[in-house]
């Protein structure tokens, strides 16, 4: 059937990320815990959602932990180039963010745990928004 509608040049409409209706309902839930985050030398870790989140949490049970869009965000040891949040052993942090991945890092040499919760909505990832990045002042 889908092939039916190529050839006639019918398209479908998809949400894109400013569709206001994909965030004033109901969010698909995304849970994951006992995540096993890398210290401050390692690659950071990703957490990729399968659609745009409308918010999202994360909480950490161990050391501080750098949160973060992109690896160069979280990751850089310049203090003219980071783009992180810290969020201190055992505290939780949530915002209204519209990210497809968080990056995660231990602010410290010892790794350390923590779980990640969020609302997604029905907008696919594109490719003209694939996470936001270091260089636009936001990763």
């Amino acid at each position: 059937m889908a092939d039916k509608f190529a050839q006639t040049g019918v398209e479908y409409y998809k949400q894109g990320i400013g569709a206001v209706s994909a965030y004033q309902v109901s969010t698909i839930p995304y849970l994951t815990s006992s995540l096993t985050i890398p210290n401050n030398t390692e690659t950071p870790l990703k957490v990729q959602f399968g659609y745009i989140s409308a918010w999202f949490g994360v909480r950490c049970s161990g050391s501080n932990v750098r949160v973060g869009v992109s690896v160069n965000g979280v990751a850089a040891t310049d203090p003219t180039k980071v783009n992180y949040i810290v969020i201190n052993a055992g505290e939780y942090f949530q915002a209204d963010w519209k990210v497809n991945a968080l990056y995660l890092l231990s602010d410290g040499p010892l790794g350390t745990t923590g779980s990640v919760v969020a609302g997604l909505t029905s907008i696919e990832p594109f490719g003209g928004f694939e996470n936001w990045t270091g260089s636009v002042g936001v990763g």
